[in-house]
């Protein structure tokens, strides 16, 4: 694993149960990892399979979001999906964050929820292996937990951000990668991996590290949390792209070699109500969907506003 881009923590990091994993001006290397690893003297073995917990209902409403009334429309597709994501089994530390991430900000929660779903229909359409179509789908629950300790008034903040608290956003990354190495004893498990990957692109211009991710699993992923970021209205993004934009963005970022362009495809698929394959699905080239203007978001998804105000490796997506 490369550690040049390593990050110094801002903050104090602790495990939901109150263990302090990493303390603030720590920076993150080979022999910190391990410590983080043996650091649980207990680790939860307590399990429970997800179709047994308030999961599934959550799951099911937000299905019913009218950003993805197309996608999931029909009723045998959304059990289906159901169907594999409930076969998920969980110990406690994932749950409990899990619940944190709804009290602490819904917005969050939703998101994970909505990625989770939208990467295990992926996932069952391009694996015929139905373990790997699980993985993938585990990996998307827990792909953000970092967000969770990003200060309230930074991820809630209605006004412009500065750079330092723009880097809590850019780092969070790496703080979901800590808290899944600290649950799980492993930092290269596919969960930690995708956690700390996510917004790395295939080129090397993503974000925390810069580095060259071209692995589908963690690449879908990846996509479907870039796309429901856009259409997703938050505080600092006062209008989101529409559903449209937010496909011309991502066939621009596929085109350009930073994402993976068979789960590009499926996602404009996904959204057409014929639903074609990938063999027979063409795209128009012309740019008709809505993306709101820089001045109207306090940090935006434009490749412009995030090199002139941050740099070339902060992304573009939350």
């Amino acid at each position: 694993m490369d550690f040049q881009n390593s990050l110094v923590m801002r903050e104090d990091l602790y495990a939901h149960e109150g263990t302090l994993i990493l303390g603030r001006g720590e920076t993150i290397t080979r022999p910190i990892l391990d410590e983080i690893k043996h650091k649980r003297a207990r680790p939860s073995n307590k399990t429970t399979r997800l179709k047994e917990t308030h999961l599934p209902e959550d799951f099911l409403r937000v299905m019913k979001d009218e950003n993805y009334r197309i996608i999931f429309d029909q009723q045998t597709l959304r059990q289906r999906v159901l169907d594999l994501v409930g076969e998920m089994v969980l110990n406690d530390d994932i749950l409990e964050e899990l619940d944190f991430c709804k009290i602490k900000d819904y917005y969050t929660y939703r998101h994970i929820l909505i990625t989770t779903i939208m990467t295990a229909r992926m996932a069952q359409d391009l694996y015929q292996d139905s373990k790997m179509a699980l993985t993938a789908a585990s990996t998307a629950l827990t792909h953000d937990f970092g967000k969770s300790r990003i200060p309230l008034e930074i991820l809630q903040s209605t006004k412009k951000l500065t750079y330092e608290q723009y880097l809590y956003i850019h780092e969070h990354p790496w703080i979901g990668f800590l808290l899944l190495v600290y649950y799980t004893g492993e930092h290269e498990s596919m969960h930690a991996l995708v956690a700390l990957n996510h917004h790395e692109k295939m080129d090397g211009s993503g974000y925390p590290r810069g580095v060259k991710v071209v692995e589908s699993l963690i690449q879908f992923v990846t996509i479907n949390d870039i796309f429901d970021a856009l259409i997703s209205q938050r505080p600092y993004r006062l209008e989101p792209f529409n559903i449209r934009g937010a496909l011309d963005y991502l066939c621009d970022e596929a085109e350009g070699g930073k994402l993976n362009m068979t789960g590009v495809k499926l996602l404009l698929s996904y959204n057409r109500h014929s639903k074609p394959p990938l063999d027979t699905m063409v795209y128009s080239q012309s740019h008709l969907g809505y993306r709101p203007p820089d001045e109207v978001n306090n940090y935006t998804s434009h490749e412009g506003f995030q090199k002139q105000k941050f740099g070339d490796r902060i992304g573009s997506e939350e």
